[in-house]
């Protein structure tokens, strides 16, 4: 789904240009600024409502709706490929472009932003990822703009002030990833004191903690039904909302473990 979305956005993209190939060509710098600017701001803006969107895949057989809503998610997040990709076609519309300078550029900025992405996804959130892709067209709008005078300027820096204070300003129930309902971490958060103690992000999943005193992880597959001993209590990790597996909390005592000599 993920690349048919970004497929669609270049096509779409690629229409656009050949439709209004004349101010493409007139005016490329100033609409290659506006397209960057537009994918610094529907990339998170698109995710956010695409959120937003009542989509449950469960009932897509019997309620035809939510394919309805499923093309709603597709329309909103292909906008900000269209303005991604249209940077990369207006670049070919400047005048003095040469093609082959052009592909190489484009090709490397690739490549560099795919490794760049796994190593950011290290250290950030998929959401915080999202926004620093944003910056980074946030910066190329600005550092292409930055040739037509004080004005302009003046105006993208407010406008880079504005975006950076909206989106720290924003609750943070707004711009938090949202898990499906019927995923195991969701569920496992509606018990009684149930809490996420922490997160992780990586390039594989969104490892999340979760620890419920009130009623506590038991985690035991292959345990023998006549087994003496229970194990201790536990806590529940989520690979990407779905349930993974469990960890004690091994008190440091042989007895807490004595359950595993009656498992698989």
């Amino acid at each position: 789904m993920a690349i048919s979305v970004a497929l669609l956005g270049f096509g779409i993209s690629g229409a656009l240009i050949v439709l209004f190939r004349s101010a493409a060509s007139r005016l490329p710098t100033q609409l290659f600024v506006w397209a960057a600017l537009a994918f610094a701001v529907t990339a998170p803006g698109a995710f956010l409502l695409a959120q937003q969107v009542p989509f449950n895949a469960l009932e897509v057989i019997w309620a035809p709706a939510q394919l309805l809503y499923l093309g709603l998610i597709y329309l909103l997040l292909a906008v900000p490929f269209t303005a991604g990709a249209s940077c990369i076609g207006i670049a070919f519309q400047e005048p003095d472009a040469i093609p082959g300078r052009v592909y190489f550029w484009n090709l490397l900025g690739s490549g560099f932003g795919a490794l760049g992405i796994i190593g950011a996804l290290f250290v950030l959130s998929p959401v915080g990822s999202l926004v620093l892709v944003a910056a980074l067209a946030l910066a190329a709008a600005v550092v292409v703009g930055w040739q037509h005078g004080a004005r302009v300027r003046i105006l993208m820096g407010f406008g880079c002030v504005l975006a950076v204070s909206a989106w720290w300003a924003a609750p943070n129930e707004w711009t938090a990833l949202r898990i499906s309902e019927f995923k195991g971490l969701t569920r496992a958060l509606a018990v009684q004191e149930a809490r996420l103690l922490t997160e992780h992000s990586n390039p594989l999943a969104l490892l999340s903690v979760v620890e419920s005193p009130a009623v506590p992880f038991r985690y035991a597959p292959g345990l023998s039904l006549t087994a003496p001993a229970l194990p201790p209590a536990q806590r529940g990790i989520y690979e990407d909302g779905a349930f993974y597996t469990a960890v004690e909390l091994w008190g440091g005592g042989n007895g807490d473990l004595e359950y595993v000599a009656y498992s698989t």
